[in-house]
């Protein structure tokens, strides 16, 4: 063979290689790279998939899929018809997705996911729909790691931004200034937590509802678990609403976690959860909240029933009417007021482990998970209030 040829089939093998580097490493996985690409997963729901580009208003293929179609974006999938791939979104952002489909039940980019989907940015999305209506999929069962900012999400019962209903599922993400509403089973990140796991989580914003409120999420049921989470969000409902959970039910747990939004309600109101079932366990957190309620109200809970558990949780009430720690415990609780001015936090919250979980903010020597960066909105919230 001539070095001429040689070096012809060798550079035309470089760049085959390249090329297939760039498309995905050959046929291992398809890249999205406008609203074309996105709305064609449904054709292919188990495969592997990777963001390489921002997508927006001004992308190609948004007004054919989103801005002017019929009730704007189509869920990809069904309940049935389960997403399973993979969805790698290289902390790239999807802006100004719309849904418009109130009569419509799972709603949200993915119609049901049971695959992953991971490191994916949301910027004002704008969701309606009927039951289980989340910015990234209606129901969840597989993995999510996602952040959301400014959504608006409203429907009617399991609605929230990550997902209406987690289910069998985990999710790990943020929610920035939310504006969720919605009737039952309404949370800041999580409508419906069911033997699934929400683990570092925060939201702020507001969420409104009328049973199972929560700034997390509403309904935390059936060996769920709630962890290394918090929540500065304003949540009003009607009965069951709390600033982290509106309703830790049967066997749902809640660890590691703190909360400071302003909380209001009827029954069952907590700044932390707002009704605590028999055999549910809320350990270790943080709460400095403002909560109004006209019965069973408590600035860490509401209600905590007949064989709920609630240990090693720290609070003070932030001017508000409400100044008791739970409001009707029937169950056994572990909490404890602060002083307004704490000179020495793992001293005063001798509970928490602030060698592995939390940490302490000098600015405002209040607690904060380990994992956090920079000054949340509940310091923030804190500090004006304190002057």
């Amino acid at each position: 063979m001539s070095r001429r040829r040689f070096l012809s089939l060798a550079g035309a093998s470089l760049a085959s290689a390249v090329s297939g580097c760039l498309s995905g490493f050959g046929d291992s996985h398809q890249e999205i790279a406008d609203w074309h690409d996105l709305h064609r997963v449904r054709d292919n729901r188990d495969r592997t998939y990777v963001l390489t580009a921002n997508l927006d208003a001004t992308t190609d293929g948004y007004d054919s899929h989103v801005g002017s179609a019929a009730g704007g974006w189509d869920p990809i999938g069904t309940r049935n018809e389960l997403f399973t791939g993979t969805v790698d979104g290289q902390g790239r952002t999807i802006t100004d997705l719309v849904i418009d489909r109130p009569e419509q039940d799972n709603v949200g980019l993915f119609a049901n996911n049971a695959g992953s989907i991971e490191q994916l940015t949301f910027q004002n999305a704008k969701i309606t729909g009927a039951s289980s209506v989340g910015v990234v999929a209606g129901r969840n069962r597989g993995e999510l790691t996602v952040s959301l900012s400014e959504p608006e999400v409203t429907g009617e019962s399991g609605v929230g931004t990550g997902t209406g209903v987690n289910e069998d599922g985990t999710m790990t993400g943020h929610a920035r200034d939310v504006l969720i509403q919605g009737e039952t089973d309404v949370g800041g990140f999580v409508g419906r937590n069911y033997s699934a796991q929400i683990e570092r989580a925060w939201t702020t914003g507001t969420v409104t509802g009328e049973s199972n409120v929560g700034g997390i999420v509403g309904i935390n049921t059936d060996e769920s678990l709630v962890s290394q989470s918090y929540a500065g969000t304003a949540v009003s409902g009607q009965v069951r609403t709390g600033g982290l959970v509106g309703h830790n039910g049967v066997d749902g747990k809640v660890s590691d976690v703190h909360a400071c939004g302003e909380v209001s309600g009827e029954s069952s109101v907590g700044g932390l959860v707002g009704k605590n079932r028999g055999f549910g366990d809320i350990e270790n957190g943080f709460v400095y909240s403002r909560v109004s309620g006209t019965r069973k109200s408590g600035v860490v809970a509401g209600h905590n029933v007949s064989g709920g558990r609630i240990q090693h949780i720290y609070w003070q009430s932030a001017e508000a009417d409400i100044d008791t720690g739970v409001g009707v415990n029937d169950g056994t609780a572990t909490v404890q007021e602060l002083d307004t001015d704490i000179e020495n936090t793992a001293e005063e919250m001798e509970e928490l482990d602030f060698e592995g979980v939390w940490t302490v903010d000098e600015s405002s020597q209040y607690p904060s998970l380990q994992w956090q960066t920079g000054k949340d909105a509940c310091h923030a919230s804190r500090t004006e209030t304190a002057h």
